[in-house]
């Protein structure tokens, strides 16, 4: 039997392998722009409103922000984005994301969702079951892992 430590590394590992699979298969038009990944992470934070300034984008991603402003130079010459001057500080611009920013956004959820219930469909029932209650004891751990680390923040 695996140890705790021995588990945690395997089920690791299974998730990479499974990030993996999922990247090979992306639709059209993600590969047509030849989006580096760093840009494809950008644009999910500005999506998902975890960031709407340069510098909120180089916080969520833990990058330099020199490094954003290619991301988000390459995101607008894409059309995925727009960049305007922030009235209240016209140092800084606001990010939003385009109709064919949040386009791709969704076909990538969409086409991810595909994949996953392809592959779970060619499972037998009792390894669904097991992987159910995985994920569903995966998600209560991080979801106290998220309370405790907002009880925990200054």
């Amino acid at each position: 039997m695996d140890s705790p430590t021995q588990l945690i590394e395997t089920i690791l590992d299974l998730d990479s392998s499974v990030q993996r699979q999922l990247r090979l298969i992306m639709p059209e038009s993600w590969l047509n722009s030849a989006m580096p990944l760093s840009a494809t992470r950008a644009l999910f934070a500005i999506e998902r409103g975890h960031a709407n300034t340069p510098r909120g984008v180089a916080e969520a991603l833990d990058v330099s922000r020199t490094s954003v402003t290619g991301m988000l130079d390459r995101l607008e010459a894409d059309h995925l984005i727009t960049r305007t001057l922030d009235s209240a500080d016209r140092r800084s611009f606001l990010l939003e994301v385009t109709d064919a920013g949040r386009q791709l956004v969704r076909d990538l959820a969409i086409l991810r969702r595909e994949q996953l219930a392809l592959a779970l469909t060619s499972m037998d029932v009792s390894s669904l079951e097991s992987l159910k209650l995985g994920l569903e004891a995966l998600t209560q751990a991080m979801q106290q892992q998220a309370r405790q680390t907002v009880i925990e923040q200054p």
